[in-house]
């Protein structure tokens, strides 16, 4: 699966996406928002944190998720803002920063798009554009 990974912590961002890589997995890691819209290529999942250093994640996702850029989408979040998480869940399903390896994986293999509804049967290929 291929996975846009946007965490502004560096050494949080490069430990999640060394460990998302182990398990087979093809990941772009963003730092910032900018870095994120840089990102052309599609992926099936994008895995936000909500507050990036230079923009909102939670409108950086859903506008990936307009774009079609990204398949399915979820936030990996160590905010506590309750407004923030509200906001957030409205776009896409919010994890804990505190959770487990196995519930991010889990929670990834969620959101990502089924492999029906992918042009081909295969989750990697970007839906067409309307």
């Amino acid at each position: 699966m291929k996975i846009l990974l946007v965490e502004d912590h560096a050494a949080v961002g490069r430990a999640i996406a060394k460990s998302l890589k182990a398990q087979g997995h093809v990941v772009t890691l963003a730092h910032t928002y900018a870095d994120a819209c840089a990102v052309t290529a599609y992926n099936d999942v994008g895995v936000f944190d909500i507050t990036l250093p230079d923009g909102d994640g939670i409108e950086l996702c859903e506008s990936l998720l307009r774009e079609r850029r990204v398949g399915g989408a979820l936030f990996c979040s160590g905010s506590i803002d309750d407004l923030l998480l509200e906001r957030a869940e409205e776009t896409a399903p919010v994890i804990s920063k505190e959770a487990s390896f196995v519930e991010l994986c889990d929670a990834i293999k969620a959101a990502a798009p089924q492999p029906s509804s992918a042009p081909g049967g295969g989750a990697s290929s970007p839906p067409p554009k309307p």
